[in-house]
């Protein structure tokens, strides 16, 4: 479960009603931790030594951000692949500069090294096997097709020649010549190189790559266990919190992104064969752990941007509604005159299908967040959500605004860090020793056979100290649940321990409480996960005594067409689609199901048959169908230069089959994608033909070629080449293309000068500049295309996409409902799954996992929260619902929402004040919890488990109410009602006070009663 945005609980400045006697807060110095200057026992400032020390670091050189990627990925285990990559392509140099295998493999003898660069061998043998296998079944395949057409073509023929040579099929004459055998053929000796040296150097399994896959997703958690001391030992008015907190969701993301490895390798994992103590399968459980581990990571993470006083709201609101410094301790005012009124600004009027449409401009503080304003630049859009804004600007106002927010924000992390930094440390401890287990868990295999006892005996010390540490880290959560945890009740304990003497005061609003439990929450169910790793480890350690051949049980390749990928890189799928939940769990999550408004349903066979036909052939009229055509008739029309007697030796001369390709590669459904692979393409071309040229030149000068200077040239650039080919951070494409472009003019310089074939292309600068000129002529071409009928757009993909999530997680969020009304085990996993596949659709998405609170709850706390949140009732579930359709038929349709919606519902939400209370007072049920809430309650770690549920709940309601907003900025308002006001929020008891008559909030007047 992540909470992103469990921010400002309900009834922030309100007091419990119980006649409990209060005293003023305890004083806290929120300043203790800034940068400002201290004097220390010498007599010096602390601040001056700060700022020495950041004087020195400032003049070390760091390097830029854009070549942070070199010192990151320049470690020897990260190098080896390289190397391997690098010694697999200077091979087929070698083969290529032999004359006698050069002719062997004719014309396209520098494919070799074209291959070499598409795919090299930079992961484990199992993998490579996989991908050789694939290429050459599927070039086999397209050649075999190539040769069908060639054989219709020959056979419409009323004159056949059966010995046509090369040179007629380029002189045009005949134009059915098959050169397919010359692309295969050097195919196949890559295939064989790649394999051979995935074998010898530096070999890799399997199993290794997925535990080094494990250890690049556990090493970001371990550093941002450091960060979270640092950052509870500072102060939220310290400059540098806001970059802490920001640094902690960047490292959680590493981790985050490193499962996309782990993923990919843990389907090959049944098919591995090695010799070692584990078997390939016994780290899969170690892959579930650490993406449940970097989930809690989030949820911790998140509490730091939730404090962060810099963070943007949502609303926007006129700055004065929230003082930016603490004000002094005093009740804050209730007349409406404490900064809480707002005065109407000049109207203006926005076009609409109304001629009188105006709304109340909200000035640019107000929206320019929604219409993402810029200084410099007119926007003639309407303003959207003004709606939505002015009731959460009241709900700010009247409930949400705390004066004293920042005091006590200052004290709860004061009590965090009290509390966790112990827990944190043997976190870490954790941690560290399971990493170091992954990394020592093929070590040995020989030692073993040499001295078998002495190994078992450094395996029996080993198993001693991980399960003392096993044991430590669970005494110290222990003491923290039962103990540790109650620190952060200092805020509160006053209130509840009163003290002669003591004046009476309201009690701390219970979001900082709330907020407090969500940290807590999370850190306990991370230090659990620890434990699970840490008893794992344990369970093979004592179970795995010997070391043994582990064979493949299953078959070799092992494919899922629903399974979930995590690669952030790869071209999405069916935007109508979520690959990952199987029919059977859409049908299973969701009862009801949808009914065809164009037609009944098939009452026999024979309309069962005739539907299910026309089905299939309207579905023939889809956006990749469409595509498809649409990129066949455009290479249909860059290879017509071929086909023509005219033009066909100029094409073939200038290799216009460049041009060809790219318009292939370049061509994407999408306009967007075309566009940018338009630019890329030509950007990477221009730079690898100018790499290729100096490989070239330094290796023959102004010769026409040298093997040798060529072989020692590429010794030293090709282990840089393969370094940017395998780690570059950028679109792949781009580094894909400029590699290829650099092999391709050596290549194909070196094949011209020594080989005779028609046409000559040049070598060196020759043939960069064909390469730049037929690139351009191949990616404008496809640039072209893309706006010819059927166009579609990034913009209207993302739209189906985010309609068809939006869809999703609204049978999601019923099941989770039902799933806290009637537990049943296999709901669990089929609600994990889906919100995995979610997660892999939309790879930002942060607000999901909500029911793993529910596992936790007892039934009468569930029921509990279920009436707390509102989710047992039908009228507050039918707004959110409704609200989901209608932000998912909007986005799939575009079209314009209405201007007065259930939004927000965090109003409804809200609709009665509960506090710290289990139960409202008002109601008739208590599910035999405490009514009275007592120090003991707090404690209570259910009622954490409650607190926590809570706050995801506000967390979903209020990212709903972002998504509507978000949604009309998309696709437009309609449904203007003149005149309408926006009335009091829809609560059904007073906010401050019992009796006291005065809502102070934002107050909005008419346009009648404009202010001149």
């Amino acid at each position: 479960m992540t909470h992103s945005d469990v921010c400002q609980i309900e009834g922030a400045s309100d007091s419990l009603r119980q006649g409990i006697r209060r005293r003023p807060p305890i004083a806290v110095d929120i300043e203790k931790n800034a940068p400002a200057s201290r004097l220390d026992d010498n007599g010096e400032e602390d601040g001056a030594k700060e700022a020495s020390k950041e004087k020195r670091r400032s003049h070390k050189w760091k390097t830029p951000s854009l070549m942070q990627w070199i010192p990151t990925n320049f470690k020897y285990s990260k190098l080896k692949p390289v190397i391997r990559c690098a010694v697999a392509a200077w091979l087929a140099l070698v083969l290529f500069i032999i004359p006698p295998v050069q002719i062997f493999f004719g014309q396209a003898s520098f494919l070799i090294l074209i291959a070499s660069v598409l795919s090299p061998p930079s992961d484990p043998f199992l993998s490579v096997l996989e991908r050789e296998v694939l290429i050459m079944l599927f070039a086999s395949l397209s050649w075999a097709w190539s040769c069908l057409g060639i054989k219709f073509a020959d056979m419409a023929r009323t004159n056949r020649t059966t010995n046509v040579g090369l040179a007629d099929a380029v002189r045009g004459e005949y134009i059915e010549a098959a050169i397919g055998q010359a692309v295969v053929l050097p195919l196949v000796f890559h295939s064989v190189v790649a394999l051979v040296t995935s074998i010898f150097v530096f070999p890799s399994s399997i199993s290794a790559h997925f535990t080094n896959s494990l250890s690049g997703v556990i090493a970001p958690l371990m550093t941002t266990l450091g960060q979270h001391k640092d950052i509870l030992a500072m102060s939220t008015r310290d400059p540098a919190f806001s970059g802490a907190a920001a640094s902690i969701a960047r490292t959680v993301a590493q981790a985050d992104h490193a499962l996309s490895p782990l993923t990919a390798a843990s389907r090959l994992l049944r098919s591995d064969l090695i010799y070692g103590r584990y078997s390939p399968t016994d780290f899969v459980p170690f892959h579930h752990l650490a993406r449940r581990a970097a989930v809690r990571a989030n949820g911790m993470g998140v509490y730091f941007s939730l404090v962060d006083p810099t963070r943007p709201k949502f609303p926007a609101t006129p700055a004065p509604s929230v003082p930016q410094t603490p004000v002094p301790s005093r009740p804050p005012s209730v007349d409406g005159h404490d900064g809480l009124t707002m005065k109407p600004n000049r109207l203006t009027s926005f076009p609409s299908h109304s001629r009188s449409n105006s709304h109340i401009n909200l000035s640019k503080h107000l929206h320019r967040d929604l219409l993402h304003f810029h200084p410099g630049m007119r926007r003639h859009e309407n303003a959207v959500g003004v709606f939505e804004s002015q009731r959460y600007m009241n709900l700010e106002a009247t409930r949400l605004h705390d004066p004293y927010t920042e005091e006590y924000t200052a004290q709860m992390m004061e009590s965090l860090n009290e509390c966790c930094r112990d827990l944190l440390d043997e976190c870490r401890s954790g941690l560290s020793t399971v990493s170091e287990w992954l990394s020592g868990v093929r070590a040995g295999r020989t030692q073993f056979l040499l001295n078998t006892r002495r190994t078992k005996e450094q395996w029996t010390k080993q198993l001693a100290k991980h399960e003392k540490i096993r044991d430590d880290l669970f005494i110290s959560l222990e003491r923290f649940r039962k103990d540790g945890r109650f620190r952060v009740l200092d805020l509160y304990r006053p209130s509840f321990e009163p003290h002669e003497g003591q004046t009476e005061h309201d009690l701390p609003p219970h979001r900082h409480l709330f907020q407090a439990y969500v940290y807590q929450y999370h850190l306990i169910q991370f230090v659990w996960i620890i434990l699970e790793m840490l008893n794992e480890m344990i369970r093979l350690e004592k179970e795995r005594t010997t070391q043994r051949l582990w064979t493949p049980v299953e078959r070799l390749f092992r494919w899922n067409s629903w399974q979930i990928t995590y690669d952030s890189q790869a071209e999405d799928e069916d935007p109508d689609t979520i690959q990952g939940i199987e029919p059977t769990i859409n049908v299973d999550l969701g009862m009801p199901l949808r009914r065809d408004p164009d037609s009944l349903p098939p009452r026999n066979f024979f309309e069962s048959i005739m539907g299910y036909l026309y089905f299939s052939l309207t579905g023939l009229a889809g956006g990749n169908v469409l595509f498809g055509i649409k990129a066949g008739f455009l290479t249909l029309l860059l290879s017509l230069p071929f086909m023509f007697p005219s033009s066909s030796f100029f094409a073939y001369d200038n290799r216009f089959v460049w041009g060809i390709i790219m318009g292939q590669v370049t061509i994407a459904r999408f306009q967007g994608d075309t566009i940018f692979g338009f630019v890329s393409r030509i950007l990477a071309t221009f730079l690898g033909g100018v790499g290729g040229m100096l490989m070239w030149y330094i290796s023959c000068g102004s010769g026409r070629g040298n093997a040798y200077g060529l072989a020692a040239v590429c010794v030293v650039c090709f282990p840089i080449l393969f370094f940017a080919r395998l780690y570059w951070p950028g679109p792949p494409t781009t580094i894909i293309v400029l590699c290829v472009t650099c092999i391709l003019v050596i290549g194909f310089s070196y094949q011209d000068v020594h080989q005779i074939f028609p046409g000559t292309p040049g070598y060196g600068f020759s043939v960069a500049w064909r390469r730049f000129v037929l690139v351009v002529v191949g990616v404008f071409a496809a640039f072209i295309a893309s706006f010819l009928p059927p166009a579609t757009t990034i913009r209207r993909y993302q739209r189906n996409v985010l309609a068809t999530a939006c869809s999703e997680i609204g049978a999601i969020y019923c099941s989770i409902v039902g799933f806290a009304n009637y537990k049943r085990e296999e709901d669990v996993h089929e609600i994990n799954t889906s919100l995995s596949a979610i997660r892999a659709k939309l790879i930002r998405s942060k607000v999901l996992r909500a029911n793993a609170v529910y596992e936790h709850l007892e039934p009468s706390w569930a029921r509990a929260l279920l009436r707390r949140t509102r989710f047992d009732d039908t009228d507050f579930q039918g707004d959110v619902l409704s609200v989901m359709t209608m932000i998912s038929t909007a986005l799939r349709s575009g079209s314009a929402l209405p201007q007065i919606s259930p939004c927000p519902l965090l109003d409804r939400f809200m609709s009665l004040y509960h506090g710290f209370d289990i139960i409202h007072k008002e109601s008739e049920e208590d599910y035999g919890l405490p009514r009275t809430l007592t120090l003991e309650t707090l404690k209570n770690e259910q009622y954490l488990f409650f607190c926590v549920g809570v706050s995801t709940a506000y967390s979903l309601i209020v990212r709903l109410d972002r998504l509507m907003v978000a949604a009309k900025e998309i696709v437009g308002e309609q449904y203007h009602i003149h005149g309408i006001k926006i009335g009091r929020p829809y609560t059904k008891e007073r906010e401050f006070g019992v009796g006291s008559g005065v809502h102070p909030g934002v107050h909005f007047r008419p346009p009648s009663q404009e202010v001149q």
